[in-house]
């Protein structure tokens, strides 16, 4: 064989040691698009004879709610994609939250009389702290009543009706109507204070309840949302939440309270599981006990607003991260919630079974 080649011979000889015959080439391509794609490890068949993970006890697990669930295996699009990413799937085709099955017009409604919603149940003393339009209030008190419930806003009443109009005073209205009771200029850094005292139950609340905290510059408040990447802004968020533990922390019942924080997964920065561990200087300290994918559609009625704005905001990647003041497993809401029939999944068996 002769080869043309103007360069050195150290060059040809090179280019000889990497050259190969072409049926060579096309059986080395052929097999290699056949090897299987490796799926993530939540997404990977048990092994034989090896135990579920839903059966770990390994307090820092990822739950999904038995609706949720249920709902993606009937073919709900947005409810799949939510869990299948969670696990780590890298493409899933998506939809938005309107369109899940149980939020259409179409989809029946829900039992009459309270029942549990969420990690919710009758009878608890519950506070949310910066419900923006308070629907998630009125969603929590229509499903478990409100008679037990303190919804509030950081917010003035005045400033939430030149904002929502007449939207949040029949909201208002509403939730008083089920016997709520709704706070206004309530401040997370010192609920204490800006509560009530009569408000404050004795033995203390059973939840408190924060979704997509956000500190707001005074300046430029109106549309604001935590999606910043700004370390000052960063940090700003990271010394309200820290201040926001402490004080939810004295508020809690004695071995039986939680606080639950509610955000976007894609906001690591914030570190919000070891921040909950580490800001209770109280004796009932805070204990991450795992997280929960927040499932909207169990709340019709919320809407998540930016700061004094209308607009919402994409919460598909969002997550209830849930600290207790007791370290012992079954005292969480998370342990009452497996046990009901209605209650949580753990996220790596209910993607293999989707």
């Amino acid at each position: 064989m002769i080869l043309r080649c103007t360069t050195s011979r150290r060059r040809v000889h090179a280019w000889l040691l990497l050259w190969r015959p072409p049926w060579k080439r096309r059986h080395h391509t052929a097999r290699k698009r056949c090897r299987p794609t490796k799926l993530p490890r939540a997404l990977e068949p048990e092994a034989a004879g090896a135990p579920p993970a839903a059966q770990s006890s390994d307090s820092a697990a990822v739950w999904v709610s038995a609706e949720m669930h249920q709902c993606a295996r009937e073919g709900c699009v947005p409810c799949r994609a939510k869990v299948l990413l969670a696990a780590g799937a890298k493409s899933v085709a998506n939809g938005r939250p309107e369109e899940c099955l149980r939020l259409r017009r179409d989809a029946p409604p829900p039992p009459p009389g309270v029942r549990a919603v969420g990690l919710y149940r009758p009878g608890q003393r519950i506070l949310t702290v910066g419900d923006g339009d308070l629907t998630f209030s009125l969603a929590l008190a229509r499903a478990i009543g409100g008679k037990r419930l303190i919804a509030s806003s950081y917010e003035q009443r005045e400033a939430l009706s030149r904002i929502y109009g007449t939207e949040i005073e029949e909201v208002i209205s509403e939730l008083q109507r089920l016997g709520a009771r709704v706070g206004f200029g309530v401040d997370a850094r010192d609920l204490a204070r800006s509560l009530p005292a009569e408000w404050i139950p004795r033995g203390g609340f059973n939840c408190v309840v924060w979704n997509f905290p956000c500190a707001v510059d005074a300046e430029a408040r109106s549309g604001a949302d935590a999606r910043s990447r700004n370390f000052d802004e960063v940090v700003q968020h990271r010394k309200l939440l820290s201040s926001f533990f402490r004080c939810a922390a004295a508020l809690l019942a004695t071995g039986d309270g939680e606080v639950h924080v509610t955000h976007k997964v894609g906001l690591q920065q914030w570190n919000i599981e070891e921040m909950g561990n580490s800001s209770s200087p109280y004796e009932a300290a805070l204990h991450y006990m795992g997280s929960v994918l927040f499932d909207r559609s169990a709340y019709p009625l919320y809407r998540p607003r930016k700061a004094l704005c209308k607009r919402s905001f994409p919460i598909s990647d969002a997550r209830t991260y849930v600290f207790s003041n007791s370290q012992q497993p079954g005292c969480s809401s998370l342990a009452h919630s497996k046990k009901e029939s209605n209650g949580l999944i753990c996220l790596e068996v209910a993607s293999i079974h989707l």
